[in-house]
């Protein structure tokens, strides 16, 4: 019999940018196929220390995706360190990372957590919004998405890039936390593969993998196309299946239903 194994989400060190000793972190070019990785398999954790610095003036290019540019290039306010090699599934729980990250690295480390590694301002980019800029602007500070940038140069390897678990644990020790709910798409939606985006029409039927990841991401599959990808929450809407409420009818036509209203038991303004 064969056993599907439980797998992780994982992001790579995308590059470092030497003149302000930053590291960029994060999922780039990887797809859901090449972002998951087997539980079992010994990785670094990516740790960080927030110390809240202001974001460093690097620049950002391109024209973004469904979100601005600057939503996957945020900052990470602190530094970064990965740990010796480990596999996934000796985590139960987020604490038991943090605890790793503290033994390994130091007092004030944790692991990276997905919802809250990365923070953008609208329009920063260079100078804009670095320095005191953005600790000024404190107040219109977003949480950002997929990679982002912190302090350090971490070791790269030379025949591919290291892989670092982001989320073990929803992978390999939590239950589902969706039990097949499906959503319908509200508007079509076109995303983009570097940040592992799924592209879906208005009217698809999507099945919720992982409400987990990502504060206002969802990992879903189409059931048209059966690809798997992050969608948007706000894009997509519950189909509530109406069955399994007392007041739902299936069969029943318009006149049965006039007959049903009008009898006596039936409060006034029922319908």
């Amino acid at each position: 019999m064969l056993v599907k194994a439980k797998l992780s989400s994982t992001i790579v060190k995308v590059t470092h940018l030497a003149k302000f000793g930053i590291d960029q972190i994060g999922c780039a070019g990887c797809t859901s196929q090449q972002g998951l990785i087997d539980c079992e398999t010994s990785l670094p954790v990516i740790c960080i220390r927030y110390d809240y610095t202001a974001r460093p003036p690097y620049y950002i290019y391109g024209n973004g995706a469904a979100m601005p540019a600057q939503y996957y290039r945020g900052w990470g306010q602190g530094h970064i360190a990965s740990t010796p090699l480990v596999k996934g599934s000796k985590f139960h729980n987020y604490a038991q990372m943090n605890a790793f990250c503290a033994s390994m690295v130091g007092d004030g480390w944790q692991a990276v957590s997905g919802p809250n590694w990365s923070k953008w301002i609208p329009g920063m980019n260079g100078t804009k919004y670095s320095g005191r800029e953005w600790t000024a602007n404190a107040a219109i500070i977003q949480q950002g998405g997929w990679d982002f940038y912190a302090y350090e140069n971490l070791h790269l390897n030379l025949i591919s890039s290291i892989q670092y678990t982001i989320n073990p644990v929803n992978a390999c020790h939590i239950e589902s936390n969706t039990k097949d709910l499906i959503y319908v798409a509200n508007y079509d939606f076109n995303g983009t593969t570097m940040a592992d985006e799924l592209n879906f029409r208005r009217g698809d039927r999507l099945k919720i993998l992982d409400k987990c990841r990502y504060n206002n991401w969802w990992q879903a599959k189409s059931i048209r196309t059966k690809q798997i990808g992050h969608v948007p929450v706000n894009y997509i809407s519950l189909i509530v299946d109406n069955k399994k409420f007392e007041w739902y009818f299936t069969d029943t036509n318009r006149r049965a239903a006039n007959q049903f209203l009008e009898q006596s038991h039936n409060g006034k303004d029922t319908f």
